[in-house]
């Protein structure tokens, strides 16, 4: 399926691996829009099996929101966003942050820690000729992958960083 952040084809172009690395948190998505079935005509490439659209800002006059959670085994996160817009210009900016030490209650659980920072802005202008979007993220995820590729070597670990932008 084709992976989208507010339109913008997000696949992860080498494996498909890391397809929902995206540069947002949950608390920024506002919707999600579900295409099912053949989608290439629509979507083109890569839209075999349908589409999955996350839609983030809305185009509200002004909004801060601030989000702090935390929970078992050191879990902590957080997030801010902002829509800042006046009448032709929308902004939104959002950057968020989590981490967990994992599963710690016994050693057949180990590994399982993580941090994710995340950073993304979006702003669209409208004219008379066209509207312009502009979309920028960035993300960094790293956590324990225990077993993920093979039960023989539990100390597996993922680092992924994603650094994108485009404009419409």
């Amino acid at each position: 399926a084709l992976i989208l952040l507010n339109g913008f084809k997000m696949n992860d172009v080498q494996t498909g691996h890391h397809n929902m690395n995206l540069p947002v948190d949950i608390e920024s998505i506002e919707r999600i829009e579900i295409v099912q079935g053949p989608g290439n005509r629509v979507f083109g490439i890569n839209s075999y099996s349908g589409a999955i659209n996350f839609i983030t800002s809305s185009e509200e006059a002004k909004k801060l929101k601030l989000h702090i959670y935390g929970g078992q085994n050191n879990f902590l996160g957080g997030s801010a966003s902002i829509n800042y817009n006046n009448k032709n210009w929308f902004n939104y900016l959002a950057v968020s942050g989590k981490k967990s030490d994992g599963y710690l209650k016994d050693d057949s659980i180990n590994n399982t820690d993580f941090e994710i920072i995340n950073l993304f802005y979006e702003s669209k202008i409208k004219t008379h000729l066209a509207d312009i979007i502009i979309q920028a993220g960035y993300s960094d995820k790293s956590f324990g992958a225990n077993s993920f590729y093979t039960p023989r070597y539990p100390w597996q670990y993922e680092n992924t960083k994603t650094i994108y932008a485009g404009y419409k």
